[in-house]
């Protein structure tokens, strides 16, 4: 079998739990740095990029729960209600659209996020078309509507007058 073919094992129930503890138990101020040592720390591997998701959305979760599956510790995932005030982006902005940051420090938002964050699984082959120049407007168009229907959905206008008292 070669290293083509082989797949890749699904992580035992208590290394998923714990990555999901990782993001989760960020204490007050504690920013994305630490939460992505966290996440190096669990695993033992160093993250490659860091993927900031909402993990009080269902659909969201089942995602970051496939792209787990799929990257292992091979990126960091930080549930963005477990980010202290030091957050890398207001809050606010990190819940209306994914946010993904590379090693190398870039921000990549949106589709754009959503595509590098599944680099290296199977997804990426299909998922790479939704980049190329005449597909990739449309597939922007289609994920800034179904983002700001999620985020109304969610949490409607009271979330960024909360932030705001």
């Amino acid at each position: 079998m070669t290293a083509r073919t082989r797949k890749r094992a699904k992580p035992g129930p208590e290394v998923a739990r714990r990555n999901r503890e990782t993001a989760a138990e960020a204490p007050a101020g504690d920013g994305p740095r630490r939460a992505a040592d966290r996440a190096r720390a669990v695993s033992g591997h160093a993250a490659r990029d860091t993927l900031y998701y909402d993990g009080q959305c269902p659909w969201c979760v089942r995602e970051i729960d496939s792209l787990r599956e799929a990257r292992g510790a091979a990126i960091a995932l930080v549930d963005i209600h477990g980010l202290g005030i030091d957050a890398p982006v207001e809050r606010d902005e990190l819940l209306r659209t994914l946010h993904l940051r590379r090693a190398n420090g870039q921000w990549l938002r949106g589709a754009d996020a959503n595509v590098s964050a599944w680099d290296g699984t199977a997804k990426a082959r299909w998922l790479a078309a939704l980049r190329w120049p005449l597909v990739r407007p449309l597939t922007d168009l289609a994920y800034r509507l179904w983002a700001a229907r999620r985020y109304r959905r969610r949490y409607g206008g009271a979330h960024r007058e909360a932030r705001r008292s």
